[in-house]
């Protein structure tokens, strides 16, 4: 790669990172937010995934859809594309089952590479909402294991008892005013 491009590319990045800080100080609590320091490196945010039963969609994401499958709620934070959103509104976004399971008998994603669009993967590459779809993924396959059964036929209705159980957040159902997705 041209390094005079990299250099540009790495100056265009913390110029972006500066107007999210100046962003996150906007939110009450933040308004004393300091940047520690920058990556001395680029890196790829943007990989390949997993085409799920479902495909997550920045429209479900930033609408904060609800389904009727649900088995992981994540904090309503995006960070990409044009797109910034920080959850300080105590915004979630609700991932089903399906965008977990592939096509490939016995095979979940989590992380990054949950099924979805370009505007969704900003959600689920983020810490916080990489270590949620661990969570749902290793109850996933502790239930399968346990019913001997196999991801596609386990009942969403198991993992969500589960994931309660162990102090996730979690709705079983949707809200009456808020319609969820089959």
């Amino acid at each position: 790669l041209d390094p005079w491009h990299m250099s540009r590319l790495a100056v265009q990045g913390r110029a972006k990172v500066q107007d999210a800080l100046k962003a996150l100080r906007t939110i009450p609590g933040c308004e004393r937010a300091k940047l520690r320091t920058f990556s001395n490196n680029l890196g790829v945010r943007d990989s390949r995934k997993c085409l799920g039963h479902y495909q997550l969609t920045g429209e479900d994401v930033l609408a904060g859809a609800r389904f009727n499958d649900t088995v992981c709620v994540l904090p309503q934070i995006v960070d990409g594309y044009g797109v910034l959103v920080l959850g300080s509104e105590g915004g979630e976004v609700e991932v089903p089952l399906r965008a977990f399971q592939c096509d490939v008998d016995n095979l979940m994603v989590a992380g990054r590479c949950v099924s979805g669009d370009h505007i969704s993967h900003c959600l689920t590459r983020n810490i916080k909402c990489c270590m949620l779809t661990g969570q749902s993924c290793g109850v996933i396959a502790a239930t399968c294991i346990r019913e001997g059964r196999s991801v596609w036929t386990v009942a969403h209705a198991d993992v969500a008892t589960a994931m309660d159980a162990a102090g996730f957040t979690f709705r079983a159902t949707a809200p009456p005013s808020a319609a969820a997705k089959p």
